[in-house]
């Protein structure tokens, strides 16, 4: 997903305004994150919305859907959390915790002149990654690990979007793409 900055927004999503959108904070094929200010709890959160082009595709819906639903089981303090849905004028969002941070990708941009990479070091600064995988793994299969989708703040580092994840029931895994033959992510 590509960062879009210093692009201001001014919209309102929700009943009675509740999201005030803030900035774009990336931008994708298949929609949107953005910024916002939520009104009732008072407090920065993310928001991802679905490309308007696809509002009438169900299997985007579906998979979308399935994200949320799927990140909404996983509580772990290294995956960034899905707190909602929302459905509003047409469109889904799932609101997210926000995290005030880069991913994992423009970090290694930023410390690519970093020669002396000790394994053991690199082990510990990643392993809450891990950690979050092997707890999320009870419920779903990630299917999308790669630096951009892992965001790092100056306390943490967060394991994100469950887009193209499969559900677990048990040992039978069930697969939310019904098209197999179709590339979805990045």
């Amino acid at each position: 997903m590509k960062t879009i900055k210093n692009k201001r927004v001014n919209r309102y999503i929700g009943e009675d305004n509740r999201f005030e959108i803030i900035d774009i904070l990336g931008q994708g094929g298949m929609g949107e994150v953005f910024k916002a200010y939520d009104s009732k709890l008072h407090e920065l959160v993310a928001i991802k919305s679905i490309n308007k082009k696809f509002n009438n595709n169900r299997a985007v819906i579906d998979i979308f859907l399935n994200e949320a639903k799927t990140s909404l089981k996983i509580t772990h303090p290294n995956v960034i959390r899905v707190r909602d849905i929302l459905f509003f004028e047409g469109s889904h969002y799932l609101i997210m915790q926000f995290v005030d941070g880069i991913d994992l990708k423009e970090w290694m941009r930023l410390h690519k002149d970093i020669k002396d990479r000790d394994a053991k070091k690199m082990y510990e600064f990643i392993r809450p990654v891990f950690e979050a995988l092997d707890y999320a793994h009870q419920y779903t299969v990630h299917r999308d690990i790669k630096p951009a989708n892992i965001m790092l703040d100056n306390e943490n580092i967060y394991l994100m979007d469950f887009g193209i994840a499969t559900v677990t029931k048990g040992s039978k895994i069930t697969d939310v793409i019904k098209d197999s033959h179709k590339v979805v992510g990045t």
